[in-house]
């Protein structure tokens, strides 16, 4: 017999149902830790104009606004989540893979069964002594609640005030993300990168979001890559590197565990949290002369280390053939035919064949992050951009697009809240700028861009995507060693 150790228990929260009752439930939490015992809900759908759209909501809003309070909505008082208890389970080693396997069936996919408490993989079972051994990745006590840390100097750190709350008011301990670091498959070594991503809110802090394909990129960028052994070359965003594996599922389910999200059913404000696996190190032997490390850019030193977290909205992967980019400068193939330099060798930007493709990708992005190979960083660097603000500033400055164009692209809707937003430039509301007028389209300001290096052999690894809300953010990792 043996004792599991609880990475959080799902109090008080009844798992989906049809239509929008998942968003209900939640919906009903959040306005609970506000002190509203009951609120009332109103479906408004998502597809059609906006007057269809009203149509359909509008009486039973107003209801909704009219009708008298019941005793249950006069009540006041602030909710707390339930306390939760330490040890989940007591049985032999097949009872608590069976408990951890545990399912709910789900209405919404005809009754398929969900995982509870997993990303619906099987898990390593957090005894006490897995997680005591987890424990000594860390100086910080177990029953330390998790909080932000700021970073004062180098070496300097000063905690938060008040503890992280995760959705729903969760709070969490350090043993609790140690347990769900074991339950990810982690060593104790990959601990602190761990609770970074957990001060980070892990794959998601707000249950519900939504379920599109977006989701969150995490990079280490400083010296504990490497000493914990992170891919940051061939294949930097593949399987087989267990730092790299594991510290991405660890964040998963800090979404499923801290963030009392149903995956696969209730959306997460990363969108779907299989794409939040994407976790990989910067490579700054990478870097040309001249060009800052991503910590370097945000103002921290070099010997520091921090996990870098970025909100994926749009995506590519190389897009074009490593012949074509090794060919270019040569005068030849179909990415100098396309650069109208074909039979003309010379130093060429591969970026402007790639940046005008990414534009109805997410245009008018917060900002784009390119992670790329050495060689092709070091030809950029040839071209004439001797750091990484002279490309930052190119890019910005470069593509732009109509406001016209910009409301045939899919996200301009979406982004711009049907026209309402304030444009940054102009200061006016997106309906209101002529047909005519120019919108940027990689980041509201040029330093919204980044890039980050990693080393392969073949040298064509290239990958880009729109951040949201802007480059990724750093939560330092030596704080929690």
């Amino acid at each position: 017999m043996g004792q599991y150790v609880a990475s959080a228990e799902r109090a008080g929260v009844a798992a989906v149902a049809l239509g929008f009752a998942d968003q209900q439930t939640y919906f009903r939490n959040s306005v609970l830790i506000r002190g509203v015992p009951e609120a009332r809900w109103v479906d408004v759908p998502r597809i059609g104009t906006g007057p269809e759209r009203v149509a359909t909501f509008i009486d039973a809003a107003i209801k909704a606004l009219t009708d008298p309070l019941t005793d249950k909505e006069k009540e006041s008082g602030m909710y707390n989540p339930p306390p939760l208890s330490r040890i989940c389970f007591t049985g032999t080693l097949l009872d608590a893979q069976e408990f951890y396997q545990k399912t709910t069936p789900v209405a919404n996919c005809g009754n398929c069964p969900i995982a509870t408490y997993t990303d619906g993989l099987p898990i390593v079972i957090p005894t006490e002594q897995r997680v005591k051994q987890m424990l000594t990745g860390t100086s910080h006590q177990p029953e330390e609640l998790m909080s932000q840390y700021t970073r004062t100097a180098v070496g300097g750190y000063v905690k938060a005030t008040n503890p992280m709350a995760f959705a729903s008011a969760y709070r969490a301990t350090v043993e609790t993300v140690a347990t769900i670091a074991v339950m990810a498959g982690c060593k104790p070594e990959y601990l602190p990168v761990v609770l970074a991503g957990a001060t980070a809110g892990g794959g998601s802090t707000e249950c519900p979001g939504t379920n599109g394909p977006s989701g969150f990129w995490y990079c280490v960028t400083g010296p504990y890559g490497s000493q914990i052994g992170m891919n940051s070359s061939q294949g930097a965003f593949n399987t087989g590197n267990p730092p790299d594996a594991t510290i991405g599922r660890a964040m998963n389910l800090i979404t499923v565990n801290l963030s009392q999200c149903l995956q696969g059913v209730l959306r997460t404000d990363s969108g779907q949290p299989f794409t939040g696996r994407l976790v990989c190190a910067e490579d700054e032997s990478a870097l040309p002369p001249g060009w800052l490390t991503l910590r370097e850019e945000s103002g921290y030193d070099k010997s520091e280390s921090f996990l870098g977290k970025a909100t994926i909205r749009g995506s590519v992967s190389t897009m074009f053939s490593f012949e074509s980019f090794s060919n270019l400068n040569k005068g030849i193939g179909d990415m100098a035919r396309d650069l109208g330099v074909e039979g003309k060798p010379g130093n060429y930007n591969f970026m402007a064949y790639v940046a005008p493709r990414l534009i109805p990708i997410y245009a008018n992005a917060h900002g784009w992050c390119f992670v790329m190979d050495k060689a092709l960083a070091q030809s950029l660097y040839d071209y004439g951009f001797k750091t990484k603000n002279d490309f930052y500033n190119w890019l910005f400055k470069t593509y732009k697009i109509t406001e016209g164009q910009y409301k045939t692209y899919g996200w301009w809707d979406f982004r711009t809240s049907g026209g309402e937003a304030t444009e940054p430039q102009s200061g006016l509301k997106y309906n209101l700028l002529p047909s005519d007028f120019l919108v940027t389209v990689f980041g509201q300001s040029a330093a919204n861009n980044c890039v980050i290096t990693i080393s392969s052999p073949g040298g064509e690894q290239f990958w880009g995507f729109g951040c949201h809300p802007t480059r990724p953010s750093l939560y330092s990792i030596d704080a929690w060693r």
